[in-house]
């Protein structure tokens, strides 16, 4: 969906502006486009917002223009992109996010789902920094103390499973993003204190 380009509207024109789209249970695998309209003597049209709610998005193939239209006198302004328990997910697994608002939409810098690995740069992208339910597919079965780790770390409390960790399949929640894996207890060194 895009904008109109410029339409007289008083003194000028104005490129046509894109309002919301709400798509709900879908398995998406195509672009959306809602951008607004371009005014050669005016301002641009603003980007729609776009709401999905209870669906899938394949991260390979994705691709999502919110943009505002470009316009002589001043752009328009960008839209908004919100997840509402919606999931993104490869062959690897996936992400469910409880809720994301934002404007930034380049998915492969944001995010990655590999063997046993679910990352979200949380550092550049602070919108994805949210609770999210991470599912980890063809992992082995083998693991004698299996954990979830956090940057190779224990994740401890911030993290709970809903399955087994020795499930092919395994389903856990984390409370904010970094890389999250599933592996062994790590072995620390111990602590030793000397004593005189």
């Amino acid at each position: 969906i895009g904008g109109n380009s410029g339409h007289p509207n008083g003194d000028g024109q104005i490129g046509g502006s894109v309002g919301a789209i709400t798509l709900n249970n879908v398995q998406l695998i195509s672009n959306i486009t809602a951008f607004g309209g371009n005014s050669s003597v005016g301002s641009g049209g603003a980007g729609g917002n776009i709401s999905i709610i209870n669906s899938n998005i394949l991260t390979s193939l994705i691709i999502v223009n919110i943009s505002g239209g470009m316009g002589l006198v001043a752009n328009g302004a960008d839209g908004t992109f919100r997840l509402n328990q919606t999931a993104f997910y490869n062959s690897n697994g996936s992400i469910r996010f409880s809720y994301v608002s934002t404007k930034n939409l380049t998915f492969n810098s944001i995010l990655s789902i590999r063997n046993n690995s679910a990352y979200v740069n949380s550092t550049n992208y602070l919108d994805y920094n949210v609770s999210a339910n991470v599912t980890l597919c063809n992992l082995p079965m083998t693991f004698a103390n299996p954990v979830i780790l956090k940057d190779g770390v224990t994740c401890g409390s911030s993290c709970y499973n809903f399955t087994s960790l020795n499930a092919g399949t395994v389903i856990f929640n984390v409370s904010s993003w970094s890389n999250y894996s599933i592996g062994e207890v790590p072995n620390y060194p111990p602590n030793v204190t000397s004593v005189s």
